[in-house]
């Protein structure tokens, strides 16, 4: 009887537990632990620093200052446009200045795709395919997306775990990691219109831009000035990386390294895309879930 109680005891707290644990928790404990299970066996496959070893250059007569005036450009861009948007709209109107602010990143971001879309046609042997934008193998892509990123998600939440943990320890209990703007946007008031733009930007738009720039120009740039796969992938790394908040740096380095080596690996810029593009959607969909 008294083993029969105290099954009954583990049964209710495990019941319990459980009860007490958001959803969201237990799917990221379980993805870190499948991400684990692939990083442990890709890991046993042998040398890592020679697994790129013949992996094609993506041949262009692009040199290093084209990926950085397109950088610059952005920046300029997204600057002029914000700096319209307020002197047009005004200050007053708060909801209305979000709501064009937010189209005209969007609209930058688009324009930037095109034009780096005309430079890799003219610069990269082969056009698009060259530049890796293959749709053939889109659904191979699609599948190995999921399982790269999976692989990549415990290092991204290890790195944010230091992150929260030296913070909590300089600034205190009390502190709250900063929210991703767009994601502060997504969970609070708005149209439904602003959110369907919100979500579309970033979850299709951005990875598109930031795919085509850091891995598609800077990472092809560096691989065939540099010859090294490893050092084109880590510097165009860092290059990503620091156009974020630095808050984000240790979460993203193991992200963009993962996407870089993706692009590497398979030749496609999609398969990266993909990645960059499954990222954003989780963090949106858990911002959506947070608050409803």
């Amino acid at each position: 009887m008294d083993k029969l109680l105290n099954i009954t005891a583990l049964a209710e707290a495990a019941n319990g537990f459980a009860l007490n644990i958001p959803i969201s928790e237990l799917i990221s404990v379980g993805v870190v632990m499948a991400g684990l299970m692939i990083l442990i066996v890709w890991l046993s496959r042998g040398n890592i620093a020679r697994r790129l070893d013949g992996s094609p250059s993506r041949d262009n007569c692009l040199t290093i200052a084209i990926p950085i005036a397109m950088m610059c450009l952005w920046i300029f861009l997204i600057a002029a446009s914000q700096l319209a948007v307020r002197r047009f709209v005004g200050e007053e109107d708060t909801e209305r200045l979000v709501f064009a602010t937010s189209a005209s990143f969007a609209l930058v971001e688009l324009f930037m795709i095109f034009l780096i879309l005309q430079i890799a046609i003219t610069s990269f042997d082969m056009g698009l395919k060259g530049f890796g934008v293959i749709f053939k193998n889109i659904l191979k892509d699609i599948s190995a997306a999921f399982v790269n990123y999976i692989a990549v998600f415990p290092l991204v939440m290890f790195g944010l775990w230091v992150v929260v943990y030296a913070a909590t320890l300089i600034k205190g209990p009390d502190y709250q990691f900063p929210v991703n703007e767009t994601l502060d946007l997504l969970s609070g008031e708005g149209s439904t219109t602003f959110k369907v733009m919100l979500i579309g930007t970033a979850a299709l738009v951005v990875p598109i831009f930031e795919e085509f720039l850091f891995r598609g120009l800077f990472r092809s740039t560096l691989r065939r000035q540099l010859e090294s796969p490893w050092t084109a992938i880590i510097l165009s790394s860092i290059a990503f990386v620091v156009m974020h908040p630095p808050m984000h740096w240790l979460a993203l380095v193991p992200l963009s390294v993962g996407m870089g080596y993706a692009y590497e690996k398979s030749g496609s810029l999609i398969r990266s895309i993909m990645i960059h593009v499954i990222f954003n959607s989780v963090n949106i969909a858990s911002a959506l879930l947070t608050t409803s």
